[in-house]
């Protein structure tokens, strides 16, 4: 069923992440998406741009991440989901925005701030955050 498969294929990509494959990680991640709940879209979509961008191929990286970025949007927006899968997709909006090279840094800043701000967002989700706004500062 769904949530076997989605398990069953987060393990393959685990252990195919530890190997460094990344067209078995790419495979994983596409099975995965079969069968990941709304919730967890963001998520593997961006593995899937993950696997693009270390194949060498940034622009296929890029167009993905743009329709990942349309679908959270729509999961997002305009009411954030309250309960954990708030700040988890807004960090997943957050990495696919970084993986799109015209996104405005305000932009994703913005969506940091969403992030940090929601009730749920944990210790691990704001180091997180913390990293990469550090980058971004690093990039100006």
């Amino acid at each position: 069923g769904g949530d076997y498969g989605f398990r069953i294929w987060d393990a393959f990509y685990a252990n195919a992440s530890a190997r460094k494959d990344v067209p078995a990680m790419l495979k994983c991640a596409e099975k995965q998406l079969v069968f990941a709940p709304r919730y967890h879209v963001g998520k593997i979509r961006n593995r899937i741009a993950h696997c693009y961008l270390a194949a060498g191929d940034k622009e296929k990286a890029a167009a993905y991440s743009r329709v990942t970025i349309q679908f959270l949007n729509g999961q997002l927006f305009p009411n954030i989901p309250v309960g954990v899968f708030g700040p988890n997709q807004l960090l997943e909006l957050v990495h696919a925005q970084r993986m799109v090279p015209e996104t405005p840094r305000a932009e994703i800043l913005k969506t940091i701030g969403l992030c940090r701000a929601h009730k749920l967002c944990n210790a691990f989700m704001q180091q997180e955050l913390d990293r990469i706004e550090k980058a971004l500062n690093a990039e100006k």
